[in-house]
Order: C-alpha cells, then structure tokens, then sequence
C-alpha cells in the first residue's frame, strides 16, 4: 500500500518518511534473499545461484528488486533522472503485483487458479503467434494502402501494429477516418466551378 501512495503522489526531491519505509523493506528483502543462496545446500556459489534461479518467484523478486534499486539510485538524482528514476517506480510495481499471486498459490479456492492460468500462458504463445501474423499482414496492408508516401520511420513500424490492434476490440478509429472525408469533401466543395456552356444566357 505505501508503495502505491509514493508512486500516486508527487514524488518531492528528497524521499519521504513512507518510501523510506519502501526502500528499508525492499533492502531488506533483498538481503534475505543474498542469505537463502548463502544457505542453500550446494558447496559452490555457482551452483548455489543456479538452484535458486530455478524457481520462478525467485526470478521475480530479482528482477523486482534490482529494477527497484535501479529506480531509487535515479530517483536520488537531479532533474531529469529523477523523473525517469519515477517512471521505473511505476514499472517496477507491475512485478510487485505479479508477485502478489505467489500468496493466493497457497489458498485453496484460488491455488488451483493461478496454477492453471501459469500452464495456459504457455499454450496461448502459440495463439499469440498465430495472430500476430494475422495483424502484422493487415496493418501492412492497410498502412500501405493509406499512407503510400509514408516516410521511413521507427512511427511507421509502430503504425503497422497499433491502429489493428485496437480494432482487434472493435475500435474503428472512425474519427480519424472521417476527418479525412470531411477534409476532402470540403476541399471539393471550396473548387471554382465554371458554369455549363448550355446553362448561360
């Protein structure tokens, strides 16, 4: 919860009493975790890192506490790398959450749950697979086609995919669409138009 009020609230120059208290917690997670690879059964450092990469929720907390750190050592810093030291604040959080959902495995009602949706992740890969293509060939298509003296930007290859992915949702983008046809109708109706040889006196 306090971590979610530093990162709502405007971030002061210096940090305040609640993301002292974010830091000291996250500082000190991040000891225990050094100390489990310390404790861990194989003889050598190596191997003691190896077996404790190979649970997932371990992955997660070193990825969370390493961005985090990395956030908190902009954070400290002038303007502008306190500002990008609150952005990865903001990222950061994300893996916090996902974290939450080690806690509801032990619960019996939303254990098997979260242990489904882990083991259809990897299925739905190939689905995701199968759809980018899909949406890769149409937002080609239809960038081609709308914009043909599109100039050769990294904005082009984002085109390709963002307007087709929200229509994916139904999102039609018909304002966009139809600014265009008012802007060309009104260019038309605006032209000179000579009159008819036959309708003048």
């Amino acid at each position: 919860m306090l971590y979610n009020y530093i990162i709502l609230v405007k971030m002061e120059r210096w940090p305040s009493l609640q993301e002292w208290i974010v830091i000291s917690y996250i500082i000190t997670l991040g000891l225990e975790k050094v100390r489990q690879i310390l404790m861990s059964e194989p003889g050598k450092l190596k191997q003691k890192i190896n077996v404790w990469l190979e649970d997932y929720w371990n992955i997660t907390d070193l990825v969370a506490i390493s961005v985090f750190l990395l956030g908190l050592l902009l954070r400290l810093q002038n303007e502008p790398y306190m500002g990008y030291g609150r952005v990865i604040y903001c990222v950061d959080i994300i893996f916090w959450y996902i974290r939450v959902l080690d806690i509801f495995g032990v619960n019996k009602y939303l254990g098997p749950y979260v242990m489904m949706i882990g083991k259809m992740m990897i299925d739905m890969l190939y689905f995701v697979v199968i759809m980018l293509v899909v949406l890769m060939s149409f937002g080609v298509a239809r960038q081609a086609i709308l914009h043909p003296d599109e100039e050769p930007t990294w904005r082009l290859a984002r085109n390709i995919f963002y307007m087709p992915y929200w229509m994916i949702y139904g999102e039609v983008f018909a304002d966009s669409i139809d600014r265009k046809t008012r802007v060309h109708s009104k260019t038309h109706s605006q032209s000179p138009v000579s009159p008819h040889p036959l309708s003048s006196p």
